[in-house]
């Protein structure tokens, strides 16, 4: 997903996932914030108390969840936020229909791709 993001954007991406801040990092106009904490084999994601802390920590005046919808729906080890506490959901498009209902009311759902993903989150 973190590919699905246009050259053109800039801000700040705050990521538990080492590839994500893998992809990105050269990205001119980007900021990584990567959180710390035990990296799970396999996706290759921080998770742990460590982490949630970071993100609790953080204040945004727009945020985005970016997820795959493999992703969606899915038991996460921590919460991080409630679906109100995001501008919206930018995923691709094989979200099942329920899960993007309820990003609908609080927040709205982006499918990626072209000319799809919000450009700056911050005006």
């Amino acid at each position: 997903m973190a590919r699905a993001i246009p050259r053109s954007f800039t801000g700040t991406v705050i990521t538990p996932s080492v590839p994500v801040a893998v992809e990105l990092a050269d990205r001119p106009g980007i900021e990584i914030l990567l959180a710390g904490g035990r990296v799970r084999p396999g996706d290759l994601a921080c998770s742990n108390a460590h982490t949630k802390a970071f993100f609790a920590d953080i204040y945004a005046a727009r945020s985005y969840i970016l997820a795959d919808s493999a992703k969606l729906g899915q038991v996460a080890p921590y919460r991080v936020c409630g679906l109100g506490e995001v501008d919206g959901l930018i995923t691709d498009r094989n979200t099942p229909t329920a899960i993007a209902a309820a990003f609908q009311e609080p927040a709205g759902v982006v499918p990626a791709g072209p000319n799809r993903f919000p450009e700056s989150p911050i005006p």
